[in-house]
């Protein structure tokens, strides 16, 4: 199968039975009447290519590559990479990816004067679906941050997590 992601394109070839075993999305996709199933490849704009090349080398090798979680806690690096991973194993419905990511991800905000960026939330609460356990992290990450840590938490901020439905709600 060919798969091309994001917006420039970027082209992978995987193995189809591999591909449909590991998301039932995928395996609708090229197993039923739809272009992509006649055509042997499917187009992914909205979706990131890092993303899918961990994707890839999971479905091959059923293992992430390590995280280092040394590495800076910030809006980018293998966090960052991480909490899109869990985005993307959500929307193609690939479990047991999703479990193995988020295992992944707690520990890396285990110290505990650290929680996830506004930025991370953002990304998570806009990429993944009402009740996910990423989703719901990060609230209760929001929540101790404010309550145990007693963090100020600047307006803007308060603002645009406020506006995002389900946030609020999840917090409390």
């Amino acid at each position: 199968m060919d798969i091309y992601l994001g917006g420039n394109r970027v082209h992978f070839r995987v193995h189809q039975k591999l591909l449909c075993q590991a998301s039932p999305v995928f395996d609708r996709m090229f197993n039923g009447g739809f272009e992509e199933a006649a055509n042997k490849s499917a187009g992914l704009p909205e979706d990131d290519p890092e993303s899918f090349d961990s994707f890839s080398r999971w479905l091959y090798r059923d293992k992430l590559d390590e995280m280092d979680l040394s590495a800076p806690k910030t809006d980018s690096g293998p966090l960052w990479d991480r909490i899109k991973l869990y985005c993307f194993a959500e929307k193609y419905c690939i479990d047991s990816l999703a479990d193995i990511a988020m295992d992944t991800i707690i520990p890396a905000y285990s110290d505990e004067n650290f929680t996830p960026s506004a930025h991370s939330m953002c990304l998570v609460y806009d990429n993944t679906s009402e009740g996910s356990r990423l989703r719901l992290y990060m609230a209760r990450s929001f929540a101790y941050r404010l309550v145990c840590l007693h963090v100020d938490v600047p307006r803007e901020l308060l603002e645009r997590l406020a506006s995002i439905s389900d946030f609020p709600r999840d917090v409390f």
